[in-house]
């Protein structure tokens, strides 16, 4: 397995950049005076890498992310979250660039990992980051997502959302359906497909909000010819869905 590089010194990082014609933002928000009021938050959402060549349709390596005004313990912890994101993506997008040698410009070298906000409603927000991944033939897409309640003062996780004892069951439930809704039969997948579905399924499940319910989101390749991952969606209205409060 490959290890990724270590992170370049954020000096070097900036000038490397500079060099380039890449854009890094000019100043990351400051610590307002006093404490927000439950429920009380503001954010950001902006570019801390953008290398668009000329001619090019999509950028080759793009992110996106949300910053927020440090008023809270919540939008400290929703600052870290996404500053963990953008180190892994720094690190895995440095290691592309010297494993692959791609001539600048090529449109067969993309890497973006770009956050908007999916739903946003009574002191809850959350945001879909989607990534694209293509390296001329090998490619796949993604969604991670990440929904914080300033009224409660945490990032909300699966349980927040859907009613039940067995939470885990009931999305492992909902993937085979999708699968038998493909034309496919689950009783075929392999034990460690099972597994992989098995570990989706439980406490961490990776999910964001939107108008339309709430959405769990399965890596790409958990099942064969899945290079896009499964979005399995819980539409607002469903017994199992709950409101966020």
């Amino acid at each position: 397995m490959k290890r990724f590089p270590a992170l370049l010194p954020a000096a070097l990082l900036l000038l490397a950049l500079a060099a380039c014609g890449e854009k890094t933002p000019e100043s990351e928000p400051t610590t307002a005076p006093g404490p927000a009021a439950p429920g009380e938050y503001s954010y950001v959402i902006r570019p801390t890498y953008d290398s668009s060549p000329p001619g090019v349709g999509n950028p080759l390596f793009q992110f996106t992310r949300p910053f927020f005004q440090a008023t809270s313990e919540l939008a400290n912890a929703a600052n870290d979250v996404y500053g963990k994101m953008q180190s892994a993506y720094t690190a895995k997008m440095e290691e592309a660039k010297a494993g692959y040698g791609n001539e600048p410009g090529s449109k067969d070298y993309i890497y973006t990992e770009l956050t908007e906000r999916s739903y946003e409603k009574s002191g809850v927000v959350s945001f879909a980051t989607k990534g694209e991944w293509f390296m001329g033939g090998v490619s796949n897409s993604w969604i991670t997502g990440h929904t914080f309640d300033f009224n409660l003062g945490r990032e909300l996780s699966i349980a927040d959302l859907l009613e039940g004892d067995d939470i885990t069951a009931a999305l492992e439930n909902a993937f085979y359906a999708w699968y038998a809704g493909e034309g496919e039969d689950p009783a075929q997948l392999a034990d460690f497909e099972r597994a992989g579905i098995a570990e989706q399924s439980g406490p961490d499940a990776n999910f964001y909000l939107a108008d339309d319910g709430v959405h769990v989101f399965y890596e790409p390749y958990t099942v064969p010819a899945t290079q896009d991952g499964v979005d399995i969606l819980f539409p607002w209205g469903d017994v199992m869905v709950k409101l966020p409060q």
